[in-house]
């Protein structure tokens, strides 16, 4: 059992091994009060924060398309403010700027960014890079740990189509890219479809140049079924053989390809034995609609207020925790299925051997980036 964490955890080149981020400095005291069940009452350390449902791009593929433009467009900026003191207040580090829309369409959007520096969060953004070019100064100034940009081409026209956008979007992202990669850790995310796939090394080889660290690719994934959209044989290698092809070529020390394990469309059911996930109480997802229980169930459940205190959102987190049973409706495969899996073994050690958790070494300083879970 032992030997089966330690093989989990110490996997240190994967950037996706979600599981070895329970054992770093920031996450070790939470993993701690979950083993020993005194967790309910603690703010999570990672706040996913969807401050706005806007969009200014129209993709077909889009995955909060149930919610994108519809009401409650954003996060009350006094409320948010609060929230954001007091969190801070009692153990929350991290806060990922994201969507449910374009977090740069949030009204305030500066102001949060130097909310969020003086604060001393840290800070992670993920956009269409369409609005990059206004607020460069700002992100290059404020301690971003990473930023990671929807771009899926690697050209104009297929940005313009892949995305519903103008032409001229396409190079104002990349030139912004540029700029901001020389101070910060930016990644370039590709997300498969029929219309792009055969770009996936054009597009590595081109952000390369940009001095992006990293280009991720993704499949496909219907949220709404929960179920990675299926693609035929010969797709299936023709995405193998580039990412091969950008392995072999483009891979060095400053730059990388990330690639979840469901990129083979080998498995697409992940049985789960457990019946509530208590990785999400390690990130709290909160939107205009309210809080959800994770990212894959944004604007699938009816969502709730918006907390007004810290207190508040831990009892709403917690409560929507509890109305999904992982066993029955989380069939699809997901990343943070062993961080589950981990926290059941470290339960069965700290029963059987409790002063065996503290032996472990743990915490574990693995890098910047590294609590994002």
């Amino acid at each position: 059992m032992v030997q089966v964490l330690r093989k989990w955890v110490m996997n240190m080149d994967d950037r996706l091994n979600h599981e070895q981020k329970m054992f770093s400095k920031t996450n070790w005291e939470f993993t701690k009060k979950i083993v020993e069940g005194n967790f309910e009452s603690q703010v999570s350390p990672i706040l996913t924060l969807d401050v706005s449902k806007k969009c200014n791009f129209r993709c077909n593929h889009c995955v909060d398309q149930e919610t994108v433009n519809k009401d409650n467009l954003e996060i009350d900026w006094g409320i948010l403010k609060q929230l954001l003191v007091d969190l801070k207040m009692q153990g929350c580090s991290c806060v990922e700027l994201t969507g449910g829309g374009e977090p740069t369409t949030y009204t305030h959007f500066k102001d949060l960014i130097k909310l969020l520096s003086l604060l001393q969060y840290r800070i992670a953004l993920i956009s269409n890079g369409s609005n990059l070019h206004k607020y460069c100064d700002d992100i290059i100034n404020a301690p971003f740990d990473w930023i990671r940009i929807s771009l899926d081409s690697s050209n104009a026209h297929t940005h313009s189509v892949v995305h519903g956008c103008g032409l001229n979007v396409f190079k104002s992202i990349t030139d912004s890219v540029k700029k901001i990669a020389k101070y910060k850790t930016v990644g370039i995310s590709f997300l498969i479809l029929p219309n792009n796939y055969k770009e996936i090394y054009n597009c590595a080889k081109y952000v390369k140049e940009l001095n992006v660290k990293y280009i991720e690719v993704k499949p496909e994934l219907n949220f709404k079924d929960k179920e990675i959209t299926q693609i035929d044989d010969k797709i299936k290698e023709e995405i193998k053989k580039q990412i091969n092809k950008i392995k072999n070529e483009l891979c060095d020390d400053t730059f990388s390809i990330i690639y979840p394990s469901s990129i083979n469309y080998s498995q697409m059911n992940q049985e789960k034995k457990y019946t509530i996930c208590e990785a999400c109480y390690y990130r709290t997802v909160l939107t205009p609609s309210g809080i959800y229980p994770c990212s894959y169930f944004r604007g699938l459940t009816d969502g709730t207020e918006i907390p007004t205190s810290w207190e508040n959102m831990v009892k709403i987190r917690n409560s929507e925790i509890n109305k999904i049973n992982p066993s029955k409706q989380c069939k699809h495969f997901c990343a943070r299925n062993k961080i589950n899996e981990c926290i059941n073994i470290l339960c069965r050690i700290k029963k059987y051997a409790p002063e065996f958790i503290d032996y472990l070494g743990w915490p574990i300083d693995y890098g910047n980036d590294i609590e994002w879970m």
